[in-house]
């Protein structure tokens, strides 16, 4: 079981692999060492050159990871203590009853953030610097295709967005 003391770290390296590694604290039974650091692409599928990563732990010992491959898509899937899901494209999503999410334009980064429920919530930006938000349920499974933030927020285009954060 993860402890709730641990650290989880995600990583990009220059060839587009994406990484994962758990490091517990020094009261955790293990004394603080870190695991093996695995290929998460291997365990959740490989839809080509990570370029951007996001992770957030829920409340227990799921993490949740957010994913912009280099054709500009975001993925996300869920790591639990003893497997990863695979990889979801989020902006394309197909919601029950047949509804696909629609393009957005191409991404190139994307923040991701856990609520109270258990659901995430991720905001993406486009290459034309537009600033997207879309909520990812407990289940895994998108709550509404991607929103554009400056439209919901009434103010139109606020200029040219090129990094995000959210918690």
């Amino acid at each position: 079981m993860i402890s709730s003391t641990s650290l989880h770290l995600c990583a990009v390296t220059a060839d587009g692999r994406l990484w994962h590694a758990l490091r517990r604290t020094a009261s955790d039974p293990s004394g603080g060492e870190w695991t093996d650091i695995g290929d998460v692409r291997q365990q959740a599928g490989n839809h080509g050159d990570v370029i951007d990563v996001s992770c957030a732990r829920t409340g227990g010992d799921t993490l949740r990871v957010c994913a912009v491959t280099g054709d500009g898509h975001i993925w996300h899937t869920r790591r639990y203590p003893d497997a990863w899901t695979p990889f979801d494209d989020i902006e394309f999503f197909r919601f029950p009853g047949g509804q696909v999410g629609r393009d957005i334009g191409t991404l190139h980064s994307a923040a991701l953030g856990i609520v109270s429920d258990g659901a995430s919530d991720v905001c993406a930006i486009t290459t034309n610097g537009r600033l997207w938000h879309t909520r990812i349920g407990g289940n895994g499974i998108p709550q509404h295709g991607f929103r554009n933030v400056q439209t919901e927020l009434g103010v139109g285009s606020f200029g040219t967005v090129r990094s995000v954060s959210v918690c």
